[in-house]
């Protein structure tokens, strides 16, 4: 009687390894869209510099919620600037940040409270009737960019998206190089 080969058995990789994988492009994906916002975001900056620039009254600046449902606050200034004979009424926002009441995981409450405290003191330095340069688009009119970004969490976004981009493109890598390197250490 002839002795029976058995079929070559394959090893499969460890479930974890899929997983890291799955991980992987999953953060890929995140980055490609961030990419893709960053890259959006970019090019309307690059076009608001080139915007028409005008002196700004302030009519009421003040802190408050981001939306009715956010936990984070924003500046928000009520303004007015003259373009050719009308007088045009716009505002000018800052970003968002939580509210020193509503902190979530990723803040320390002190950090939370000095950008609050940051803000209002902002806020408190420009009154009603106080001046700002500002730009606005030329197509309508009521669209305006503040020139100086002195604004606490206001000016260009584009520098922390490229930051958010590289990061997700960096785990992205890291993940899928594991996996990758884990599955050949399986298979030998």
């Amino acid at each position: 009687m002839e002795p029976t080969t058995m079929p070559s058995e394959t090893k499969r990789p460890p479930r974890w390894t899929g997983i890291l994988q799955l991980c992987g492009c999953f953060a890929a994906l995140c980055s490609l869209f961030s990419l893709i916002v960053t890259a959006g975001v970019a090019w309307q900056e690059y076009s608001e510099t080139h915007w028409p620039e005008a002196t700004a009254t302030i009519r009421q600046c003040y802190v408050e919620r981001a939306s009715r449902h956010s936990t984070s606050n924003i500046i928000d200034c009520r303004i007015v600037y003259p373009v050719g004979n009308e007088t045009v009424m716009s505002s000018v926002r800052s970003g968002s940040w939580p509210a020193p009441e509503k902190v979530i995981w990723e803040f320390h409450p002190g950090q939370a409270q000095a950008m609050s405290d940051k803000m209002q003191g902002w806020v408190e330095a420009h009154p009603q009737g106080t001046t700002i340069a500002v730009r606005y688009n030329p197509a309508s009119h009521a669209k305006a960019a503040l020139v100086t970004t002195d604004m606490p969490i206001g000016g260009a976004r584009t520098p922390g998206n490229v930051q958010t981009t590289e990061s997700a493109a960096a785990l992205s890598a890291a993940l899928l190089i594991i996996a990758a390197f884990a599955r050949r250490l399986s298979a030998s």
